[in-house]
């Protein structure tokens, strides 16, 4: 089976061509999402995930969102520790756009899926591999890149839901995996 993870894909000249950004936009958006209350803000989303207050704070925080949706939200956030439930609970979180609602529903639909495709890589990986080969293994990059304070970290979150958004036609989970992919790309230093 054809790893799925780390391909380059070819862009055909019928593709859309990508939308131009430039710098300016790029410091702006990050600066946005990295202000100067930043490590205040953490703190106060670690506290609300916090298992004696989960339920009452997505059903307050995430008004917005359907009941399923808060349902799968607090499953999601009972599962996963560290920071990647705090990411997806900011994102999914009252007045935050439509793009990063979409983006966290959709990556609680498909991360499950995604991370065992991963480990099978992985798994694949580590059985070719000799006793004493130094492995850079797909699950443990991208778990940097979601959970750590880098600045990976920062613009992975903060571009992530807009890119998805204009990724053209395939299923959520492709479209996921193509976001996974890009993290992938950047992260992959120990």
């Amino acid at each position: 089976m054809p790893n799925p993870f780390n391909q380059i894909p070819n862009r055909a000249e019928s593709d859309p061509k990508p939308i131009e950004i430039s710098p300016v936009e790029v410091m702006d958006a990050f600066n946005a999402t990295m202000g100067s209350n930043y490590r205040y803000q953490v703190s106060v989303q670690k506290e609300y995930l916090r298992p004696a207050q989960l339920v009452e704070s997505i059903n307050e925080n995430c008004s917005e969102l359907s009941e399923e949706q808060r349902q799968r939200l607090i499953a999601f956030c009972e599962k996963w520790g560290g920071r990647l439930p705090i990411h997806i609970y900011r994102m999914s979180g009252n007045g935050r756009s439509l793009a990063e609602k979409t983006f966290a529903a959709n990556f609680i639909e498909n991360y499950d899926p995604l991370l065992n495709e991963m480990i099978e890589a992985d798994r694949e990986t580590i059985d070719k591999a000799s006793e004493d080969e130094l492995l850079d293994l797909f699950e443990n990059r991208l778990s940097r890149t979601f959970s750590s304070e880098s600045v990976d970290s920062g613009m992975f979150w903060t571009f992530a839901p807009y890119i998805y958004k204009n990724l053209p036609d395939g299923s959520p989970k492709d479209r996921l995996r193509k976001i996974f992919n890009w993290a992938l790309l950047k992260n992959t230093s120990p």
